[in-house]
């Protein structure tokens, strides 16, 4: 029966997932500067794959870390370090967007500087929860202040 209801959540949404505004721009601007990224999820594996396609998002991130693979789950900071491996990644160079307390307090363990997304919780939700900064999108000006700060940091 869950694999059932499963089923049905991805058919129901898979024509109509609309991804948070500004992350294909966002994207770019990582590709453009050499840099990859991940997907850290408590997601069942299909799930994550189905709304990655859903949202035009598959083939744009190097790679997909499922909770459930790990040996520990968010809010364990372990998936987020898997990817930061995979990755090549170190914490201190590492950016996390999350929208739940787990995701949050997983990412800020693994030392990422985590933006916390107001689609779920309110801004002081996931500030308390663990985010730097909270943020409506990926079109946000205090995510670009950041990402400027980093890359003027790598230079």
């Amino acid at each position: 029966m869950i694999d059932r209801k499963e089923a049905l959540f991805r058919e129901a949404l898979a024509d109509c997932v609309e991804p948070v505004a500004g992350i294909h721009a966002l994207l770019d601007r990582a590709s453009a500067a050499g840099m990859r990224a991940a997907v850290v999820t408590n997601a069942p594996r299909i799930n994550a794959e189905s709304m990655l396609r859903a949202a035009c998002l598959d083939g744009r991130l190097t790679e997909l870390v499922i909770g459930e693979e790990c040996t520990r789950p968010k809010p364990d900071p372990e998936p987020y370090r898997e990817a930061m491996r995979r990755l090549g990644a170190t914490p201190s160079r590492s950016v996390a967007f999350e929208h739940s307390r787990s995701g949050l307090r997983a990412a800020r363990a693994a030392g990422a500087l985590v933006f916390g997304l107001t689609t779920g919780l309110s801004a002081a939700e996931l500030l308390q929860a663990g985010a730097h900064h909270a943020i409506p999108d990926f079109t946000s000006p205090a995510l670009a202040a950041a990402l400027a700060t980093m890359e003027a940091g790598s230079a």
